[in-house]
């Protein structure tokens, strides 16, 4: 139509320059940004070096957040001068939380790949097939039953983990009437329903250690130091390289 047509048509305005509608404007900004992503894509090098330097900015950042605030070009020099009265805060507070965050982070990050691969689904993660929910069963039951021994529960999360992966495949691979990824995400959601409840029996037959339940459940670096960086390092490292090979 006329309206349609004089809609998308270039304006000129009086100093010359050609200036596009907003159709036109948007469908070549959009095939920018497509030529862009395929031009990266053939250079994975690059990505890597824009996520790297990322995470050493985020990094830098994180060091002077706190309860005495420090400006980013003072980072460097307080980590190394133990002249400065943030030094020893620095390396006993912050810098152990940042690195359990990079560690966990790096873990479910690889976690959830291995995951969208195996089900062939980019929204997919191991709280889909019940991973999650058998992690924290196995690690409620833990608090319950030994609370005063911390070190047992990624343990006891780890063969929550793994029994719940287990009943999953072996539900999955029960029948031949339907075979594939989505019998497994079928059956890991049923195995997360049953094993969500157990969480929510759990935390209701024992609400005086629902904080508790809640620290772990949700997560938190708070407290966390260079004993627990230890405690996470290896096996973090570990799965990080199996997964990859």
């Amino acid at each position: 139509s006329r309206s349609g047509a004089s809609a998308e048509a270039p304006r000129t305005p009086r100093h010359g320059r050609t200036v596009t509608s907003g159709p036109a404007w948007a469908s070549r900004t959009a095939a920018r940004v497509a030529l862009l992503r395929e031009r990266l894509d053939e250079r994975p090098g690059v990505w890597t070096a824009l996520l790297a330097a990322t995470l050493v900015l985020a990094v830098i950042v994180s060091l002077g957040v706190g309860a005495a605030p420090l400006r980013v070009p003072e980072v460097p020099l307080a980590l190394v001068s133990d002249l400065h009265p943030l030094h020893a805060v620095l390396w006993q507070v912050r810098l152990p939380r940042v690195v359990n965050a990079i560690l966990v982070g790096a873990s479910l990050a690889v976690a959830g790949t291995v995951m969208q691969t195996v089900v062939r689904n980019p929204l997919a993660d191991p709280s889909l097939i019940g991973i999650s929910a058998g992690a924290a069963v196995a690690a409620l039951l833990g608090i319950v039953l030994s609370p005063a021994i911390a070190l047992l529960l990624p343990w006891l999360a780890l063969l929550g983990a793994l029994g719940a992966a287990t009943v999953v495949l072996l539900a999955a691979e029960a029948g031949t009437r339907m075979q594939g990824p989505l019998r497994i995400v079928l059956a890991g959601v049923a195995v997360q329903s049953i094993l969500f409840a157990c969480v929510a029996l759990i935390t209701f037959l024992f609400a005086d250690r629902a904080p508790s339940f809640a620290g772990f459940t949700v997560g938190s670096l708070a407290g966390s130091g260079w004993r627990e960086v230890r405690i996470v390092v290896l096996p973090a490292l570990l799965g990080i390289a199996v997964a990859l090979v």
